[in-house]
């Protein structure tokens, strides 16, 4: 079962003012509203396997219908280190819902929906 994510614009203005390379969980219930949400104190700028491990291990332990990981960038785009971090904590979540967005003041990133690689996205296209 799919849970809604947050509007954009509703993650762009919770997050998107946020510091450069902030990192916040969001656990969300069957209507994609946030249950809990929990800023890393890490951020996203120090992607490593034990950063992704702590990561899927909050999301799990939770066990949320859905979760979002938030990531803040000015440009409201995935640098290369937040995407090396989505697939460690993807590889460590199969089959639960959750998304990696990025946030930026005007704009807004979702693995989901506009990452290339993703086989939702793919199997989509016609």
């Amino acid at each position: 079962m799919s849970i809604a994510m947050p509007p954009r614009d509703q993650i762009r203005a919770s997050f998107g003012s946020a510091p450069e390379g902030s990192l916040r969980l969001i656990h969300l219930d069957d209507s994609g509203g946030i249950l809990l949400e929990a800023a890393i104190a890490e951020g996203a700028d120090g992607a490593d396997e034990l950063l992704a491990r702590y990561v899927a291990t909050l999301i799990r332990d939770v066990d949320p219908p859905g979760a979002a990981v938030v990531v803040t960038r000015r440009c409201g785009r995935p640098s290369s280190s937040d995407r090396l971090l989505w697939d460690m904590i993807a590889a460590r979540l199969p089959g639960l819902n959750v998304d990696f967005v990025v946030a930026g003041a005007d704009r807004c990133w979702s693995a989901q929906t506009d990452d290339r690689r993703s086989p939702a996205r793919k199997s989509a296209r016609p």
